[in-house]
């Protein structure tokens, strides 16, 4: 029986490494120009403009609790879900990686999932956790 191989792309915020789901429209550009948005959410950064489409910008930052001063123009990594538009809010896009085997780590309620690169540890970005914790698309 072939083994199941799940593609991640991997990125660096607040000296940490993460993963996301690779998806086809997976990609890191830089936000220039970031419209804050009129609502007091401490996960969303605001909104973006990339190709024609308007981008959410999510702090990343925030759903890991890590400290971290996020730039006026940060990097962030772009992908779709329920053909909308949104955006992760990083310090610098690393690589793609395939991996057969993700792990979970019982002790953490949010973001308990992790792959292995190198021994160490690197925990998955759940994008549908991400909305839960929001309250979008329950």
């Amino acid at each position: 029986m072939p083994v199941k191989t799940q593609q991640f792309i991997t990125f660096k915020i607040a000296g940490q490494i993460l993963a996301a789901p690779l998806n086809k429209s997976s990609q890191f550009f830089s936000c220039e120009y970031l419209l804050p948005l009129p609502i007091n959410n401490k996960y969303l950064a605001g909104i973006a403009y990339l190709n024609g489409q308007l981008v959410t910008i999510f702090r990343t930052d925030k759903f890991f609790g890590l400290s971290w001063k996020m730039p006026s123009n940060p990097q962030c990594l772009h992908f779709s879900y329920r053909e909308d538009f949104y955006g992760l809010a990083v310090d610098q896009g690393l690589d793609t990686v395939a991996v057969t085997q993700i792990f979970q780590e019982k002790t953490k309620n949010i973001f308990n999932k992790y792959i292995k690169i190198n021994k160490q540890k690197v925990y998955i970005v759940e994008i549908e956790k991400i909305f839960s914790e929001l309250k979008i698309y329950v």
